[in-house]
């Protein structure tokens, strides 16, 4: 099993302002977009976020992102608390929560700032694929 502690250092409690959390909705909203457009799928218009509130499966070069795991097995990484639900790959930061999104957002990083430009690069990356 992969130290993810090691690999991402500590996730801690961090308090997000309300643009960030806009950011990151903003990102799930596009990548639910992204992937109905993909796989031809339904997309929920009356109610978009509900698409992706609970996170949703997708990676590319820039960043990965799972949504929140249940399966409760003993050997799942994500159920643990180890893995990551969020990491963003060019600078190794990382970010979990608890079953959705914002609730319970812990990340190796609470530089505002810094998180605002990765969301922002992630936004871009899911825009332009």
């Amino acid at each position: 099993m992969v130290d993810y502690e090691k690999k991402y250092g500590k996730l801690k409690d961090v308090e997000l302002s309300e643009r960030l959390i806009t950011l990151f909705k903003a990102l799930l909203l596009v990548i639910s977009v992204h992937t109905a457009i993909e796989e031809e799928g339904e997309f929920r218009e009356e109610f978009p976020f509900f698409n992706a509130s609970y996170g949703t499966a997708y990676e590319n070069e820039t960043f990965s992102i799972t949504s929140y795991c249940w399966c409760e097995e003993e050997d799942c990484e994500y159920c643990s608390g180890h893995k990551p639900l969020f990491i963003y790959h060019p600078t190794g930061f990382a970010m979990s929560w608890y079953k959705y999104w914002p609730r319970d957002v812990s990340a190796n990083s609470d530089n505002e700032l810094e998180i605002q430009k990765i969301f922002v690069d992630c936004i871009y990356s899911v825009y332009t694929a």
